[in-house]
C-alpha cells in the first residue's frame, strides 16, 4: 500500500491518495481542488480510482448513528497509518515490525532407515574379544544415527557374558542382532539352532 499526501485548493489542504500495487486500485481522501492535479498524480501511477473520501470532521452531523461510524472510521483509518508508519519504519531499521511474518518450519529430524545394523554370534565372548569390540562399535554408532548415548563397553561386555551363560547351554551359540526399526535402535539375542535341528 502506497499512500502520497499533498496539498491541493486554495487553503493547501491535504489531499492523500492510498494506491495498491498490485491490483492498481486508488483511494482519494478529501480531493479539495487542483483535479488535473491529482489527475495527473493518478495517471502516473497508471492507477484507477475505486473510491472518493471526503473529509468531514469539520462538519457537524447531526445523526448520531452517522456520528458514531464516522468517528470509528476516522479513528480505525487513523491506527492504519499509524501501524504503516511502524511497519516501514521497522523494514527501513531491519526490524520484523508489525507485519505478520512466516515463521519457517524447524528442520525434521533425519530418521534412519529400517536396517539390520549387524549380527554375530559367540561362544565364548571372552576369547572372541574382535567380534565383540566390531559389535560393540555397531550398536554405539547406531545409537548415535538415532540421537540416543552409547553404552558403556563394560557394561555391554557384561550383558553379551550373561547372556551367552544364559542361552548357550550345551555349548550352542548365541546370535546377537543389533537392528534399526521405527528410528529406534533393537539389540537382541537368540540361541542358535544347531545342524542336527
Amino acid at each position: 500500500m502506497l499512500i502520497e499526501t499533498f496539498p491541493v485548493g486554495l487553503l493547501g489542504c491535504n489531499c492523500s491518495i492510498l494506491l495498491d500495487p498490485a491490483s492498481k486500485s486508488a483511494v482519494v481522501i478529501d480531493p479539495g481542488g487542483d483535479f488535473d492535479l491529482i489527475r495527473r498524480k493518478l495517471e502516473a501511477a497508471e492507477a484507477r480510482v475505486t473510491a472518493i473520501v471526503k473529509h468531514f470532521d469539520r462538519a457537524y452531523i447531526q445523526n448520531t448513528g452517522d456520528r458514531f461510524r464516522f468517528t470509528t472510521l476516522q479513528s480505525r483509518y487513523a491506527t492504519f497509518i499509524d501501524l504503516w508508519d511502524r511497519g516501514m519504519r521497522a523494514r527501513e531499521e531491519g526490524r520484523s515490525g508489525p507485519f505478520p511474518q512466516k515463521r519457517p518450519d524447524p528442520p525434521q529430524p533425519k530418521v534412519p532407515d529400517d536396517r539390520i545394523v549387524k549380527v554375530e554370534a559367540f561362544k565364548d565372548p571372552a576369547r572372541e574379544a574382535d567380534k565383540l569390540t566390531g559389535l560393540y562399535e555397531s550398536l554405539s554408532e547406531a545409537r548415535r544415527a538415532v540421537g540416543e548415548a552409547p553404552v558403556p563397553f563394560q557394561k555391554f561386555a557384561e550383558l553379551v557374558k550373561s547372556q551367552v551363560q544364559k542361552l548357550g547351554t550345551d555349548g550352542a551359540e548365541v546370535a546377537f542382532r543389533v537392528a534399526v526399526k521405527d528410528g529406534k535402535v533393537s539389540f537382541t539375542a537368540r540361541t542358535m539352532k544347531g545342524p542336527e535341528e
